[in-house]
């Protein structure tokens, strides 16, 4: 079966969003790391909002991670919920299909 190529782009942009987003994370907590013996209140106040930028950049992750779990339990259930549905229209479609196949050969055999 095909891939869809919306889907895998978009799982690719995706990926790179929380790639770049970790890399961002990384990257300011080095920072914070390697200024932490600077002083001034210039530079305390810049510390100051990266880590509050951080904090907020860590909690719109966890939200999306949230929204994402939020999104597969619904497509999941949904189609839990088709399947379910449908179930009986696929055993019955299966079974015509056996009889058919099975009255085709066994006229076939009896014909010999």
């Amino acid at each position: 079966m095909a891939q869809n190529p919306a889907r895998s782009e978009a799982d690719a942009k995706r990926d790179d969003v929380a790639s770049s987003l970790k890399e961002l994370i990384s990257s300011a907590e080095e920072l914070l790391r390697s200024t932490a013996s600077y002083s001034g209140a210039e530079i305390e106040a810049a510390r100051g909002r990266l880590k509050n930028q951080l904090e907020l950049a860590r909690l719109e992750a966890g939200n999306y991670r949230h929204t994402l779990k939020e999104s597969y339990h619904a497509v999941s259930q949904a189609t839990d919920e088709c399947v379910h549905e449908h179930a009986w229209k696929a055993v019955c479609i299966a079974g015509v299909i056996g009889l058919l196949l099975g009255k085709c050969l066994s006229s076939d055999h009896m014909r010999r």
